[in-house]
């Protein structure tokens, strides 16, 4: 099984690598630092999903991982929502 970095270099040479990867620290650091921000519950599993989603991203593909990214986008988007409602019924 060819890992994200076999994908990244065939397609686009070193450069696709080195730029993948700094695709993935960068969506990494997002979520470290919104963590850190707002420690609750939510956002530290929100990190471990997106954590668990570049490992699994990292190891088996990009493509075969896109389950681990749609549920994160799930749980960031019921994230949001919850905030939303949360803010409507305060006011």
């Amino acid at each position: 099984t060819v890992t994200v970095f076999g994908e990244w270099y065939v397609n686009f040479g070193m450069a696709g690598v080195f730029v993948g990867m700094a695709i993935l620290g960068i969506v990494a650091g997002l979520f470290y630092r919104k963590m850190i921000r707002q420690k609750d519950f939510f956002n530290v599993f929100i990190y471990m999903l997106a954590l668990f989603s570049v490992f699994s991203c990292i190891r088996i593909g990009i493509f075969t991982s896109i389950f681990s990214w749609i549920i994160l986008i799930i749980f960031y988007a019921l994230r949001k929502w919850c905030i939303e409602v949360k803010t409507l019924t305060v006011k």
